[in-house]
């Protein structure tokens, strides 16, 4: 008896858009939206190379030619301009896995693919990486969607925000200040707060519900933006030994009393610095001048943190 083969699978999904959603759902499931091959300077853009020998094989096939006879070129063009990509309402699921050996397990699907890809390269307009993409340009049409990707990038959400509530609870039960701190640099107002306002609080900021554009520089992770990965920004800024200079800097350009321009920051028509790492560097630096720019900045952030010990969020 023969084992079952598992079939390999790695599904990208073709979507529409729907930008006229006065038309009756009938009228929209049954539209026909199609695209074809990207086109540059009225020339058609191969979506596969046909100079390699996996390319050759997948052309070989869905032409239904011979390979080094006369006129398989001449084939693949023909072919080329005249194939369309019909998504249908639910969109169009293309299995893009490959056999060890490069060939597609799929041709035609792996070939749809590809030609999604270079309509999205050469910036045709009709085809994006994203939804929001489609929606917001003018030609766009259609958009694609990785689930084996999207399935990683919930598996990692999961784990970022396992990682996060771990040291949310190490720092509630060891650092009190540093609960202070985090709420403080997220633009939270912690000093009126109970201690179960601030667990709340906190597991918001996890969740990505908070509104700011924070970034910040990490090995590893090169520049992290909050809203890509709130549960992973949340982790990294907990373990951020300069944390009480970001929170203080955020707190007090908040309350307008460090300022921006230019992505500088001022204290006092004093520059500080540009953007916040370089803030934090000089904050936490030996000379005397940092020295005391720190104590300035520290008297004015106690004043504040009094004034805001008096007021609800």
């Amino acid at each position: 008896m023969l084992a079952d083969v598992k079939v390999k699978e790695k599904i990208v999904i073709v979507k529409r858009v729907y930008k006229d959603t006065r038309l009756p759902e009938d009228i929209l499931e049954a539209s026909k939206m199609r695209f074809g091959p990207a086109v540059k300077n009225d020339v058609l853009v191969m979506p596969i190379s046909a100079e390699d020998a996996t390319g050759i094989r997948i052309y070989a096939e869905l032409c239904n030619s011979t390979p080094g006879q006369h006129g398989f070129r001449e084939a693949i063009n023909e072919y080329l301009n005249s194939v369309r990509v019909n998504v249908p309402h639910e969109g169009l699921f293309l299995n893009i896995a490959t056999h060890d050996d490069g060939m597609p397990i799929e041709p035609r699907d792996y070939l749809y693919h590809q030609i999604a890809l270079t309509n999205i390269k050469t910036n045709t307009g009709i085809v994006h990486n994203t939804e929001f993409e489609a929606m917001t340009h003018p030609l766009g049409q259609f958009y694609l969607e990785d689930v084996n990707k999207k399935k990683r990038e919930q598996v990692q959400s999961v784990d970022d925000k396992a990682d996060a509530l771990i040291a949310m609870k190490v720092m509630v039960n060891e650092s009190p200040e540093k609960v202070d701190w985090i709420l403080s640099y997220f633009g939270r107002n912690p000093f009126p707060m109970t201690a179960a306002d601030k667990k709340i609080a906190l597991n918001d900021i996890i969740e990505g519900k908070s509104t700011g554009d924070f970034t910040t520089k990490t090995k590893g992770f090169g520049e992290l933006r909050y809203k890509d990965r709130p549960a992973k920004f949340f982790e990294i800024i907990c373990a951020d030994k300069n944390l009480e200079y970001r929170s203080m800097i955020e707190l007090l350009e908040f309350h307008k009393v460090v300022t921006t321009s230019g992505g500088k920051y001022f204290f006092d028509e004093i520059e500080l610095g540009m953007g916040i790492d370089d803030v934090v560097k000089r904050l936490s630096g030996t000379s005397a001048d940092s020295k005391k720019i720190l104590l300035q900045l520290k008297a004015r952030y106690d004043e504040v943190k009094r004034e805001l010990a008096g007021k609800s969020e």
